[in-house]
């Protein structure tokens, strides 16, 4: 399992990443000085609280359901006291996992807040807004944060994807 540090350059906020899990999911660190989020923490909460260091994490944002996307949500939560959101849709799925669906099994976790298309959740002074993305499941989110409004409004705006996008290809669905 590679965990190594990665940032992502010439964005509006600082992104950095790592690729973790048995099936190699990106879990980003994303920080504008003021705030620090989590998205999609697969697993090893330990290794991403190693990556944040002195940061105080004030949320976890999960984009969808899925098990290697939640894996280290619930014991982040419980190390940090952040906040988990996901979609009004998936958060069931999140909070009772089913056995019977693979994709969904995994560690329960608390959603303490829901979002839905249009919402915007705010992290320090990043507002980004969600867009949803049925498919891969139903309630998959995206996350997108404009440049406009940011301490550097001239470089790139950010879109979290979760699996809605993969490398080369779109999510499965």
């Amino acid at each position: 399992m590679a965990t190594d540090l990665y940032e992502i350059s010439g964005l509006c906020v600082d992104v950095e990443y790592m690729v973790m899990g048995v099936l190699a999911n990106n879990v980003y660190i994303v920080s504008d000085g003021e705030g620090t989020m989590v998205v999609d923490p697969s697993c090893s909460a330990d290794k991403i609280l190693a990556a944040l260091g002195e940061r105080k994490l004030d949320a976890i944002v999960l984009t969808h359901s899925h098990f290697d996307h939640t894996g280290a949500a619930a014991e982040l939560r419980e190390a940090t006291g952040a906040p988990v959101i996901a979609s009004a849709v998936d958060a069931p799925l999140i909070e009772e996992p089913r056995d019977e669906d693979l994709s969904t099994r995994g560690v329960p976790c608390p959603v303490d807040r829901t979002v839905a298309h249009g919402d915007v959740v705010e992290v320090g002074n990043m507002k980004w807004k969600v867009i949803a993305t049925p498919g891969h499941t139903k309630g998959g989110i995206c996350l997108y944060l404009d440049a406009e409004g940011t301490a550097n409004p001239a470089a790139a705006p950010v879109l979290v994807s979760g699996d809605t996008l993969f490398c080369g290809t779109v999510g499965r669905t």
